[in-house]
C-alpha cells in the first residue's frame, strides 16, 4: 500500500499516489540492480538475494507489501480430462 493523497500532501508532497509509489519503486530497483546484468529481467528473473534486497529497501521505506492467493477448487470437467 502507497501513502493516501492525504497522507502524501500532509507530508508536504503534491503527487498523486500512483506516481508516487511508480517512482519510488522504480527508483529502488535502479538502486539494486547489479552492474553485470544487461538486458530487460522481471523481477521473478532477478537473483533470490536481489530480490529480498528490493522487498527490505521497499519495505523500510514505508510500502507494505501483501500477498493474496486463493486456491481454485478445480471443476468436475477438469478432473475427469487430467485423468482420462
Amino acid at each position: 500500500m502507497f501513502p493516501s493523497l492525504f497522507e502524501l500532501k500532509r507530508r508536504r508532497l503534491f503527487y498523486t499516489p500512483i506516481a508516487w509509489g511508480a517512482a519510488h519503486l522504480t527508483a529502488i530497483f535502479v538502486n539494486h540492480m547489479p552492474r553485470e546484468l544487461v538486458g530487460v529481467y522481471v523481477p521473478e528473473a532477478l537473483p533470490g538475494a536481489i530480490r529480498r534486497n528490493i522487498l527490505r529497501a521497499a519495505r523500510s521505506s514505508g510500502i507494505r507489501l501483501t500477498r493474496k492467493v486463493r486456491r481454485l477448487k478445480p471443476s468436475e470437467e477438469t478432473e475427469s480430462s487430467i485423468f482420462a
